[in-house]
């Protein structure tokens, strides 16, 4: 199943910014296309130049993984336990 990756979709929907940040990342737009729509898998070395020509706007995790990355961790329950 396609892992889509809603960041990076929405931070190349401008031509010229996906063609920036294919530069930067040494990769051509359309690439970088198909690896937002699941279409393609990035490698570890372009997620993480993507995570650096993005300045983490677009993380290596979620290039990677898919995924939103956890902003917070759940505070401890004040129950008590009997």
């Amino acid at each position: 199943m396609a892992r889509q990756i809603p960041s990076l979709t929405a931070w190349i929907g401008d031509r010229q910014r996906r063609a920036d940040l294919a530069k930067a990342a040494g990769t051509s737009g359309d690439y970088l296309y198909q690896i937002a729509t699941g279409r393609r898998r990035a490698s570890v070395d372009l997620a993480e130049a993507i995570d650096r020509a993005t300045r983490r706007a677009v993380t290596k995790e979620q290039v990677l993984f898919g995924e939103e990355p956890k902003r917070t961790l759940a505070k401890p329950s004040r129950e008590k336990v009997a």
